[in-house]
């Protein structure tokens, strides 16, 4: 049998992101309930769901404004939004990790599937693999916005199996947590 298709993480495996993504958060954050957050506090207190559930989760539990939490869903709307554009115009603090194009197009030239299964949204993922020139190498591409249980849950690792019709000991994952 052997392995035929290698899954990628993107955050933290694939691209130095974590400046980007803590940067944008605390402008939402800053912009909406005044406060900023450690990058120690970003990931334990707002990671897990895409970039809407945790700016759901930022406005419900630090907002201090009555208007925003009686329209919360117009406030979160507007929010993402704006998280969307200024990731997306800062984004050149984002990197590839050194060697790691190469590394993929070695892998696809050896017949092997490429795929990537990330917690982010479908918007910023999109916007990182453009940004970044990754786009081309996968074969296919589950988000956050895939699945119903998030990460550590291996909902969208059974999805690229399922769509690519492999077993669980023909595919690997590399990942940094």
């Amino acid at each position: 049998m052997g392995i035929k298709c290698v899954i990628f993480d993107l955050d933290g495996t694939i691209a130095q992101t974590n400046e980007l993504i803590f940067e944008s958060f605390n402008y939402i954050a800053e912009k909406y309930t005044g406060r900023r957050f450690s990058n120690e506090e970003i990931p334990s207190l707002f990671f897990g769901p895409p970039e809407e559930g945790g700016i759901r989760k930022l406005l419900q539990l630090f907002s201090s404004d009555n208007k925003v939490l009686q329209n919360i869903d117009f406030y979160v709307e507007s929010a993402v939004n704006e998280f969307y554009s200024y990731y997306e115009k800062n984004h050149d603090k984002a990197k590839v990790y050194p060697g790691i194009k190469e590394t993929l197009s070695f892998l696809k030239h050896k017949g092997l599937k490429l795929a990537l299964f990330t917690g982010k949204g479908k918007i910023t993922t999109s916007i990182t693999l453009r940004k970044l020139g990754l786009e081309h190498f996968f074969d296919i591409v589950i988000t956050g916005d895939d699945v119903k249980y998030h990460k550590p849950f291996g909902e969208g690792i059974k999805k690229i199996l399922d769509t690519l019709g492999l077993k669980p000991d023909e595919a690997i994952l590399v990942g940094d947590a």
